[in-house]
């Protein structure tokens, strides 16, 4: 992740190299190319799911659909950025790929964790503020919201090309804990305050304190809505922490030989990062009964002008005549 003083170009033993060889090469790209593949069909599924459904343009899943253009940019740009950089051999070096890996790497790592903090701020006003949630996170302060996580992480990002290489590595760690602390402290509190409001109104149904039947269906829901953010929050951080704990370890080996072994490894552990890109929407759809509910018109509506399509058309009509 970090620049190197050392140049990709000259010649080194194989074992003192970061670059992939042969059968670890071919197999690193077919996995980024599975990987960016299920990364791109499976966001663009929930893009479009919610698009299609006015039951689904929420506030709620506005902030999802952020997190789920920040995975689909994943499989269009992170995962053909690192075929390209194993291929060309130029892990690790001054090149313009490896320096554009570094600004997307930092760039998604962003967006993703502050608007996992999002998320999880809506849930928790969702279930603490039950009267007030509509009033205090409008569509506006929604948008506001959006638009500022996505053009800080790209200002943010910009350090990465004006890092000395001598102090990269630094840079990165601090990155990484900046972009880990901040959001997931965030988390934490809203986590901490949803459980307990959760627990306060289970107890108030079983006691019948509130049997309105619309209270606790929607109840209900925030709840569920609330254990999908943090399984894809679990999901990341099982993901992510190996990367965190590589980049301190980088930091601890001066031997140029163990750093590039570091580097090796990185490299599959990048790979492991971002699978949590691919893995959301399934979340998303598994769990959410809304979502698995506009997915099954919109492929019966695809499946439905698809066969029509077929039917008129003039040249399938003259074969089938013939």
């Amino acid at each position: 992740m970090n620049n190197s003083s050392r140049n990709n170009n000259a010649v080194e033993p194989w074992h003192c190299t970061a670059n992939l060889q042969g059968f670890e090469q071919l197999l690193f790209v077919v996995l980024n190319v599975l990987s960016g593949c299920l990364t791109i069909f499976g966001n663009i599924a929930v893009l479009f799911t919610v698009y299609s459904s006015q039951s689904l343009q929420t506030v709620s899943n506005f902030l999802i659909c952020s997190l789920s253009i920040a995975d689909f940019l994943v499989g269009v740009v992170v995962n053909p950025l690192y075929i390209a950089i194993v291929i060309l051999k130029v892990w690790v070096s001054s090149h313009v790929l490896y320096l554009a890996e570094n600004y997307f790497w930092v760039q998604s790592l962003f967006v993703t964790t502050f608007s996992l903090a999002a998320i999880s701020v809506d849930r928790y006003l969702a279930i603490t503020k039950v009267f007030r949630y509509e009033a205090i996170l409008t569509r506006r302060r929604c948008a506001v919201t959006i638009f500022s996580i996505w053009v800080v992480s790209f200002v943010f990002s910009s350090i990465t090309l004006i890092i000395e290489p001598e102090d990269a590595s630094k840079l990165w760690v601090t990155s990484n804990a900046l972009t880990i602390c901040i959001p997931f402290a965030v988390i934490g509190y809203s986590y901490f305050y949803i459980y307990q409001a959760a627990q306060r109104q289970s107890r108030s149904i079983t006691d019948g304190s509130k049997t309105d039947r619309e209270m606790i269906r929607q109840n209900i829901y925030n709840r569920k809505a609330a254990v999908s953010v943090a399984i894809i929050i679990g999901l990341f951080l099982a993901l992510y922490t190996p990367n965190f704990v590589v980049s301190i370890v980088e930091i601890s080996f001066e031997e140029h030989c163990k750093k590039m072994f570091v580097y090796k490894v990185w490299l599959w552990i990048n790979w492991t990062a971002f699978l949590s890109s691919a893995s959301n929407p399934w979340v998303y759809t598994l769990r959410n009964r809304r979502f698995r509910k506009s997915l099954k018109i919109i492929w019966k509506r695809y499946n439905y002008f698809k066969s029509n399509t077929v039917l008129n058309d003039p040249h399938v009509c003259s074969t089938d005549h013939n």
